[in-house]
């Protein structure tokens, strides 16, 4: 599981345990959602980026970003299954007051003690969101779930986002 998650990029140090795949070990936001990104695209690993491109005033291009791909990371095969599986979050899991109507969406929930973090990380074919809830101090949360007000702050952002872009299936 370790070796799969950095493979995705995951880069922070997982602990190898037994419940690794329950999400004992720390990662940051940009990690977990940068490493769904291959479920979204087909199996391809990106380098998760923030600006795009700069322009002066006038127009003229000061900067562009290169794409940056590090290659298949996972084959086709797992990828729909990865993808059948989380669909399910959204169609009658925890995620299953996510609305994007016309898309097909994917997605994972989680929640940690305590009710410390919620969050859930959902993606389309063509974008990915995380939302994390929780207070700084670590301290308990009115009881916010992943499945509660993080997956409605993704639903409202997800509609508004791709709201003039043609929905395509997932891969």
């Amino acid at each position: 599981v370790a070796d799969t998650a950095h493979r995705l990029g995951i880069v922070s140090d997982l602990q190898v345990n037994a419940s690794i795949a329950l999400g004992t070990s720390e990662v940051t936001p940009l990690e977990i959602v940068s490493a769904y990104a291959p479920f979204a695209n087909g199996g391809i690993r990106v380098q998760p980026h923030i600006i795009m491109r700069v322009k002066k005033a006038d127009g003229t291009l000061v900067y562009q970003r290169k794409g940056a791909s590090f290659g298949r990371v996972i084959e086709p095969q797992y990828v729909a299954m990865m993808n059948g599986m989380m669909q399910e979050t959204l169609i009658i899991g925890t995620a299953k007051h996510a609305e994007l109507p016309g898309w097909q969406a994917a997605g994972k929930t989680g929640t940690s003690q305590d009710y410390r973090d919620g969050w859930f990380i959902g993606y389309t074919s063509q974008l990915i969101t995380g939302v994390w809830l929780g207070n700084d101090d670590n301290s308990p949360t009115k009881r916010v779930s992943g499945g509660n007000l993080p997956v409605n702050v993704w639903s409202r952002y997800m509609k508004v986002a791709l709201k003039d872009v043609p929905p395509s299936p997932l891969p």
